[in-house]
């Protein structure tokens, strides 16, 4: 009787079957009816509201108003229906995923190695750079946005179309919305993204010589963490556009070179504008690949 929403009621004679039941499978009578009265309550909670809305939909669906009201029921029943948890609770599951993910990918030997010896390598080459010789110290603030402009845009052009799959798949099983999972991608990205610019910095800064007060270290590290969440962001779109990793790496190749050519119209603005533009492109295009 589940199904139409009443729940079974016990008389006396089923009683005495269910308790010979309990008797033979191990269970009592109280947890047959503590079982009976969660499945009533699960059904009232999840179905009833759908056939309710279906019942009325019915009745009134060609009746003016009346049909456009059940009609918009419908919709908020099934759009309320479509999620099992909130936006907050997906964002933080899915947050918590995402750090345990990347922690790897960003974090292995490998990367680490290859900022650590580029850094150390730049700082030889610039060592103790004297503030007379203006073209070295221009030189070495060259290297510092060229390399971080190239280095996490490649990286980033890999990331949506590896995940693919994987987002295909858990969207068509409604695990989550899209705003959920990109601002927990974004959020996710901060911290792993911003710490190895940092030790660049850190490494490169002192070891050039450069400008020892701390307003200046601090000013230059902004603009390095800046520049790395542009491109990062560059790239997101990219690979979230194409979803191909060939064709997103040759294009990403095409715009550096045609930024570094013309970096100098690149100010404070102009890549605030594109921070939040090229995230927005990311998600549009992300927003377009609808799970089938």
């Amino acid at each position: 009787m589940l199904h139409a929403g009443i729940a079974p009621q016990i008389g006396a004679g089923d009683g005495e079957v269910g308790g010979g039941a309990a008797a033979n499978g191990g269970g009592s009578e109280a947890e047959l009816k503590e079982v009976r009265g969660k499945l009533a309550a699960a059904y009232e909670r999840h179905i009833a509201p759908a056939v309710k809305l279906d019942i009325c939909a019915r009745e009134g669906g060609g009746v003016g108003q009346g049909g456009a009201a059940a009609a918009a029921a419908r919709r908020r029943g099934k759009a309320a229906a479509e999620w099992t948890t909130g936006w907050w609770t997906q964002f933080t599951v899915l947050l918590r995923r995402g750090m345990k993910e990347r922690r790897y990918e960003s974090f292995n030997k490998l990367r680490i190695f290859q900022v650590l010896s580029v850094a150390s390598l730049a700082g030889l080459l610039w060592w103790r750079t004297p503030a007379a010789h203006l073209q070295d110290r221009t030189a070495l603030i060259f290297f510092f946005s060229v390399f971080w402009g190239f280095f996490p845009l490649y990286n980033a052009v890999f990331t949506f179309p590896l995940e693919r799959p994987m987002l295909l798949k858990e969207r068509s099983s409604g695990m989550y919305r899209l705003s959920s999972y990109f601002a927990a991608r974004t959020a996710a990205d901060l911290p792993m993204e911003l710490a190895l610019p940092t030790a660049f910095v850190v490494i490169l800064y002192w070891m050039g010589g450069l400008d020892p007060r701390p307003g200046a270290f601090l000013l230059s590290l902004l603009v390095v963490l800046y520049s790395v969440l542009v491109a990062q962001s560059l790239g997101l779109a990219i690979g979230a556009v194409l979803m191909d990793v060939k064709q997103g790496t040759t294009l990403a190749s095409v715009i550096t070179m045609a930024v570094g050519l013309n970096n100098h119209w690149v100010d404070v603005c102009v890549m605030a504008l594109l921070l939040v533009g090229y995230r927005v492109i990311a998600y549009i295009a992300l927003d377009r690949l609808k799970p089938r």
